[in-house]
Formats: C-alpha cells, sequence, structure tokens
C-alpha cells in the first residue's frame, strides 16, 4: 500500500466515491454536485449507517499503516492510548460506525 500526502482543500476519496461527505452526521439529505460518474448524488442522513462495513474496508488498512509516515497532528490526538492499542493488536479496529448519531424520528426507505 503506497501513502500519500493529503494537501488542504483535498477530498478523500477511494476509487472515485466520495465517502467523506457521509460522516458527517448531516442534519438533511442533500444532493452532492461533484463531476465524479460513481457518485451516489444524494448524500444521505444515515449514510453512515448504510455505508460504515464498507468503509471500514477501506479505511482500516489505511489505519494500520498509519505509523509508516510521520504524523505531525499527533500530539493533538486525544485518543492516543486507544490508536497505539490498535495499531498494536490488542484492541481491535474501532468501526467508522461508532462515530454515527442518528437523528429522532427521521427514517428513509
Amino acid at each position: 500500500m503506497r501513502s500519500t500526502m493529503i494537501h488542504p482543500a483535498t477530498e478523500l476519496r477511494h476509487v472515485n466515491e466520495t465517502i467523506g461527505y457521509g460522516t458527517l452526521n448531516l442534519q438533511e439529505d442533500f444532493v452532492c454536485a461533484c463531476p465524479s460518474p460513481k457518485c451516489r448524488q444524494i448524500i444521505r442522513t444515515d449514510d453512515m449507517e448504510r455505508h460504515a462495513a464498507a468503509w471500514d474496508a477501506v479505511v482500516e488498512p489505511i489505519f494500520r499503516s498509519v505509523q509508516a509516515s510521520p504524523q505531525p497532528l499527533w500530539l493533538f490526538l486525544r485518543e492516543q492510548e486507544v490508536v497505539e492499542q490498535a495499531l498494536a493488536n490488542r484492541t481491535p479496529y474501532r468501526s467508522i460506525h461508532l462515530n454515527y448519531r442518528p437523528r429522532a424520528g427521521v427514517t428513509h426507505p
């Protein structure tokens, strides 16, 4: 796996599919205007719930390689010990789904 610097204003994408917007615990759905042919087009408030397993499959291998590159923001990470434990395989990788906060009373078809 190859590491790449992420520059300011760069969107996080995997195979031209934006995953970042769906992780924001949105208050309402919105239409994405990105030019990607693989775009979901409608970013929904429950995308994290529906796509977490697929996103974890993309993110976990990258997470596991984090120590291969300098991490200048490491000092600002509040959960350093949790991350270190997971990187050392002493605790399991924490799914992105743990960050999901569903809106009360909102349902999707």
